[in-house]
């Protein structure tokens, strides 16, 4: 839930690395939904925007907007790969600024 305070994302995603895992959804181009498994997140300042949001990319990781702030993932694991940084995932996601996580 991205709407949860961002402090609230963060330690849920850490508690359940090792099992079950924090799990959200992208559409890449749109089209169907795939899991996407954050391994590893930090609070960021976030804006105004709806929560799920992609506010910004870049080397350091994604920064989507929660319910209080933004959450910067740094490591993730798209659905059938091996786990990457956050960097790696965009570059090949074919997401753009402005999509949505979750549903």
């Amino acid at each position: 839930r991205w709407d949860a305070p961002a402090r609230d994302i963060v330690n849920l995603v850490r508690g359940v690395v090792e099992w079950p895992g924090a799990v959200t959804t992208y559409r890449p181009d749109g089209g169907e939904p795939k899991k996407l498994k954050i391994l590893r997140a930090f609070p960021a300042p976030g804006g105004r925007q709806p929560a799920g949001q992609i506010l910004s990319a870049d080397a350091k990781g994604l920064v989507i907007q929660a319910g209080d702030a933004a959450v910067r993932l740094e490591d993730v694991q798209p659905e059938g790969k091996k786990s990457m940084n956050a960097w790696s995932f965009w570059q090949g996601a074919r997401l753009r600024l402005g999509d949505h996580l979750g549903s």
